[in-house]
C-alpha cells in the first residue's frame, strides 16, 4: 500500500504540471479553462486508478478522498486536491506530534 507522503509528492508535482488560465495569453479564455478542466479529469482518473481514490466533481463543487483523508473545494477539482495536500499534511504532522 503506498503510504501518505508518496501520494501527497506525485499529487503535487502533478497539480504543478496542470494548464494555468492568464488573461494575458492571446489564447481564448474558456479554451484555457476548458484544458484546464480535461487535464483535471484525467489527474482524478489517474488517481482513482493509481491510489484508489474516489473522487466527485460536478457542478456542485469537487469531494476527494484518498487513504481516508477527504477535502472538498466549490472551486473545481484542482483546488479540492490543492485541498486535499494541505489535509493529508495536516494529518501527517498530527501522527507525529
Amino acid at each position: 500500500m503506498t503510504d501518505l507522503r508518496t501520494i501527497i509528492d506525485d499529487l503535487r508535482a502533478r497539480l504543478v504540471a496542470l494548464p494555468r488560465i492568464d488573461s494575458s495569453r492571446r489564447i481564448d479564455i474558456m479554451d484555457q479553462h476548458r484544458a484546464l478542466d480535461a487535464a483535471a479529469k484525467a489527474l482524478g482518473e489517474y488517481l482513482v486508478k493509481t491510489y484508489g481514490a474516489r473522487i466527485q466533481d460536478n457542478y456542485n463543487g469537487s469531494v476527494v478522498s484518498i487513504l481516508k483523508v477527504k477535502s472538498s473545494s466549490t472551486m473545481g477539482l484542482p483546488y479540492a486536491l490543492q485541498n486535499w495536500i494541505a489535509a493529508a499534511e495536516r494529518c501527517l504532522a498530527e501522527d507525529r506530534a
